[in-house]
């Protein structure tokens, strides 16, 4: 399919009154990589901040992945630290290998 009609999809999907988090997660990479989007930092963290409140344990593993890195956001420990706990605690193993990598490197 063409590019353009999925990220009509997916905003039709982020527009339902009970809109899955992946559609918001999908969409923030989107605007992370400028795919088929003009490239934004605000905008992804801003889709990533909806999935997350939606529930989505890959949103809070990816947020706490750029205050790791200061890739979208200032690096700040503390912050990735509070959203792998989260992500620990909602989702699967990988959450919870990403935590106990980070508290090892960083104390």
């Amino acid at each position: 399919p063409d590019p353009s009609d999925r990220i009509k999809a997916l905003n039709q999907l982020m527009q339902k009154n009970d809109p899955p988090p992946h559609a918001f997660t999908f969409m923030a990479q989107r605007y992370l990589t400028g795919d088929g989007v003009s490239q934004s930092n605000m905008k992804t963290l801003e889709l990533y901040i909806r999935a997350s409140g939606l529930g989505s344990a890959d949103a809070y593993g990816a947020i706490a992945g750029h205050y790791e890195y200061g890739s979208v956001v200032e690096k700040d420990g503390s912050k990735c630290r509070a959203f792998l706990e989260v992500s620990a605690k909602k989702g699967p193993i990988f959450g919870r290998h990403h935590l106990a990598k980070f508290e090892e490197e960083n104390g």
